[in-house]
């Protein structure tokens, strides 16, 4: 039987960016897009798809942590000097499992609702909306789970539209069309691969790999392991400790470090 819950959660973002990308611009709730938990971090930068009970996954997509339909009611504010900002949203999701095949199959829409206050009077901040979707299958014979997420669903080309753009050929002076990215490389933009090694019940391997991460901040001529993310998981008696390194372009990496606890581990000792 299908249940509803609300899992309720309050995040304050407290936002020092500079006035001109601030104050009646469109980045002023971009911190909802940032990945926190390192466990999310070490699997490419999103585990929508992951369903085993993991509190900071929960928190993620609510419907994972208990009930086959879920939301997170969110009050978010951004602060910069003396202007202020604040939204309420809800994050809604559905997960399907099964749990003969190992399989979990969730759909998500993040960040609905509206700005309380703006920057300034009569501009309204831009909410970051979002769609994603995802699947993960766990082998039966294997000690391996895998996951395939679709992110940003609500709108096909992630890229810059470049119709109408020409470039000069400096040997010959001619102007060339710039095309659009086909098919195959708008799609791929969506997409985020990751793979859990779960060598014990305790210790975990986490590797993910986000296209359009790479796509964006690599640099032509090194593009080095920008994308590409790493990481493990411990349990240590109650506690559970998660590490990861999300490589983003030469200019340097972000380590994550996560600790959790499940209050119900102390009921059953």
């Amino acid at each position: 039987m299908n249940r509803c819950g609300i899992l309720t959660t309050i995040a304050i973002a407290c936002c020092c960016l500079s006035a001109k990308a601030q104050i009646g611009g469109t980045t002023s709730f971009q911190v909802l897009q940032a990945i926190s938990p390192a466990r999310t971090a070490a699997l490419g930068g999103n585990a929508l798809a992951v369903k085993d009970g993991d509190l900071n996954l929960g928190l993620y997509a609510p419907s994972l942590l208990y009930f086959s339909i879920g939301a997170n009611v969110k009050y978010v504010m951004s602060q910069m000097a003396e202007y202020n900002a604040s939204a309420l949203l809800v994050d809604m999701s559905a997960t399907y499992y099964n749990p003969e095949n190992l399989i979990t199959a969730t759909l998500m829409m993040r960040n609905i609702g509206r700005p309380l206050s703006s920057y300034r009077p009569g501009v309204e901040e831009n909410i970051p909306f979002e769609i994603q979707a995802g699947v993960s299958k766990r082998l039966d014979k294997a000690p391996l789970r895998f996951s395939i997420i679709g992110e940003n669903l609500q709108v096909w080309r992630l890229s810059e539209d470049r119709t109408g753009q020409t470039v000069t050929d400096p040997l010959t002076g001619e102007t060339i069309p710039v095309e659009n990215e086909g098919f195959a490389e708008t799609l791929a933009r969506h997409l985020v691969f990751n793979t859990e090694i779960i060598l014990s019940e305790n210790f975990f391997i986490r590797l993910g790999y986000n296209y359009n991460r790479r796509q964006e901040l690599k640099i032509d001529t090194r593009p080095g392991t920008g994308g590409f993310t790493y990481g493990f998981g411990l349990r240590v008696s109650k506690f559970h400790l998660s590490y990861a390194r999300a490589s983003f372009n030469l200019a340097g990496v972000a380590n994550h470090f996560g600790l959790s606890v499940r209050f119900d581990d102390f009921k059953k000792s």
